[in-house]
């Protein structure tokens, strides 16, 4: 029944996405289960599953090693969305194989899992599926979670199915988690202590290389105040623009980055709407206006580094969580965030505590800008603390290592 489920509510919701946003154009048929992935035939396989671009681009620094120690061991990676899938092919250079996992029906993963015959099964984070662990474990695959972690929403809706929770943790064989709060929430829900560990968060291991900024930089002027709304969500841009704009501050300039890129016409629209005059990154110009509209994917790095500070959203309205709240502090941009972080709760525990940035709402945000913007000092002081907190942070690829080395086998097969 739970495959059947899986099936239809997944293929509805794939052709339901295909429609309206356009996406999965040409891996409907892959996800449905027509595909042909093989691993090669002996090979010690290494399979990591990272759901979308966060997961993939904390999963990176420990690929690298573990690529780097296991030169002929067969790697594939598989992905739920576009974004992780981008990310893989530009971050995880070397993988064997990238693929979008398919939908979690019995017999499309008995196949996928009898092709691929994984030694070690990686999830990362979150997104766990039933019948690829089970075919995995019935194969005599290892099941590994990194950077494993349990929202206050998951957690209570297993809480109250416990017997099913015990069954479905019981089958990975290890779980390495961020936080000790994530530990004791998978304690609750039967994990033994002896299949637990707390190993950090891998985000903090990531190297933001920092980008030429050329182009972004000929769209600003000598002495412009630089604010980034970073992965914006609607309502966010029209209720944040509104805050802002009542701002007696000369050379203000707001880059304006939506979270997903097929909302950029949107917000474009909502821009002309409101008769903001804006520039759009993508069409390359020297003329001047109060926003940059940033249509543009991979582009968020160079943002950072051009703005005196970031408000990473997704976290001014209910319901999104917010979003990664180190990566502005990874390239020196002081950090403000609002009220709903629940996706980020460590992270914002730790920057508070740092005082290394601000939590504010949308109708305190005016006055904390104004301080912010005229006062260098205060903003040098919340950099420098920031770097700090990066530094003190980091060390989770390495303690994760430490529990993927004892699951990833010594040897090729002889047979399978």
């Amino acid at each position: 029944m739970y495959s059947i489920l899986v099936f239809l509510f997944g293929t509805f919701f794939l052709i339901a996405r295909r429609i309206r946003l356009g996406r999965y154009r040409n891996t409907l048929l892959h996800r449905c289960g027509f595909f042909n992935l093989k691993a090669e035939e002996g090979a010690r396989v290494i399979w990591i599953h990272a759901v979308s671009l966060g997961e993939t681009k904390a999963i990176a620094p420990l690929y690298q090693k573990l690529r780097l120690e296991n030169p002929d061991a067969y790697i594939v990676i598989s992905n739920a969305t576009e974004t992780g899938q981008q990310e893989a092919q530009k971050s995880l250079k070397g993988a064997d194989l990238i693929f979008y996992l398919p939908l979690d029906a019995a017999w499309i993963m008995r196949k996928l899992v009898r092709d691929l015959h994984p030694d070690l099964l990686i999830f990362v984070e979150t997104d766990f599926w039933y019948n690829l662990i089970h075919y995995t474990r019935k194969r005599g695959g290892k099941v590994l979670l990194v950077n494993g972690k349990m929202s206050e929403r998951s957690f209570c809706r297993w809480m109250k199915v416990p017997f099913l929770a015990r069954r479905f943790f019981g089958m990975f064989d290890y779980l390495c988690v961020q936080n000790e709060e994530y530990r004791s929430r998978f304690e609750q829900l039967g994990i033994s202590p002896q299949r637990l560990s707390i190993t950090g968060n891998l985000k903090c291991d990531i190297e933001f290389a920092k980008k030429d900024p050329e182009k972004l930089q000929k769209m600003l002027r000598a002495g412009d105040f630089v604010i980034l709304l970073a992965s914006t969500h609607d309502p966010e841009e029209k209720l944040l623009l509104k805050a802002l704009r009542g701002l007696q501050i000369p050379n203000l300039k707001i880059l304006l980055a939506p979270r997903h890129p097929e909302r950029f016409p949107v917000v474009a629209d909502l821009l002309t709407a409101e008769k903001i005059p804006f520039l759009l990154f993508s069409k390359e110009t020297e003329e001047a206006a109060n926003v940059i509209l940033i249509d543009a994917m991979g582009t968020l790095g160079i943002c950072y580094q051009l703005s005196h500070f970031s408000l990473v959203c997704g976290s001014f309205i209910p319901g999104i969580g917010g979003h990664n709240l180190l990566e502005p502090l990874f390239l020196g941009s002081p950090v403000i965030f609002g009220p709903y972080t629940e996706n980020q709760t460590e992270f914002a525990a730790r920057i508070l505590e740092a005082q290394a940035g601000y939590s504010v709402s949308i109708e305190q945000l005016p006055a904390l800008v104004t301080e912010l913007l005229v006062d260098p000092r205060k903003r040098q002081e919340l950099t420098d603390r920031g770097a700090d907190l990066i530094e003190q942070m980091r060390g989770a690829t390495e303690r994760t290592l430490v529990h993927v080395r004892k699951m990833v086998p010594e040897k090729n097969r002889i047979g399978v």
